[in-house]
């Protein structure tokens, strides 16, 4: 199980080419899957805003517990603008069959309860829905 690593502040427009590349790498993986239709995605928005309010660290917990879960039929994959700067980070989730769920103000510990209410159990996180 891995461990969701502290913020860091990025410098530069080459420091956030960098961390959308290694998104992608991480992410790519996740990808790839043998039924399509049934896979489940996590969309984070990565774009300034989201960023700024935390959107990385809430990226990394959703790939840990992803992980941690042995959910291979989730990918959880990196979105330009929400259009929702006030409530960043916003995260979509879709599930094959069902009506996408979006969640405002996702950090950390949000993301962690998302992961085991709503992709493990099947269960909306009312509080942070918006």
């Amino acid at each position: 199980m891995g461990m969701t690593k502290p913020a860091k502040k990025i410098a530069s427009r080459e420091e956030l080419a960098k961390l959308k590349k290694e998104f992608h790498a991480v992410t790519l993986m996740r990808e790839i899957s043998e039924n399509p239709e049934n896979r489940t995605e996590v969309v984070v928005s990565m774009e300034t805003c989201g960023i700024k309010a935390g959107a990385r660290d809430t990226m990394l917990a959703f790939v840990d517990e992803v992980a941690a879960n042995g959910l291979e039929q989730v990918s959880v994959l990196a979105a330009s603008c929400a259009g929702n700067c006030d409530a960043e980070p916003v995260i979509e989730i879709k599930m094959p069959g069902r009506s996408p769920v979006r969640y405002k103000n996702v950090d950390v510990a949000t993301a962690k309860e998302i992961v085991k209410e709503h992709l493990v159990l099947g269960n909306i996180v009312e509080r942070a829905k918006m």
